[in-house]
């Protein structure tokens, strides 16, 4: 049984990452993120397009940076703006 079990929780984990990096390919293809980072992280508009596609994939977070690792979305509105670190 531990076999089966092992098996079943490498399949979930494999959906989970997929699903993950389908929705930051989305993301990042979307014309109104790329828009979007063009401005200031708070008027972007970002993390109300961020948080409707959480809500819609039933995800835990998603935080949208730059290239330069600045948040333009994130779950705790305040850290927005503020760069990302990362572990």
């Amino acid at each position: 049984h531990l076999i089966y079990f092992s098996q079943i929780s490498d399949m979930t984990r494999d959906g989970l990452a997929n699903k993950a990096l389908a929705v930051a390919r989305t993301l990042a293809d979307s014309p109104e993120i790329r828009q979007g980072l063009q401005k200031k992280p708070q008027e972007s508009g970002i993390q109300a397009i961020a948080e409707a596609v959480r809500k819609r994939n039933d995800l835990l977070l998603i935080v949208v940076t730059d290239m330069q690792s600045l948040r333009y979305s994130h779950p705790e509105a305040q850290r927005i703006g503020q760069p990302f670190k990362g572990d």
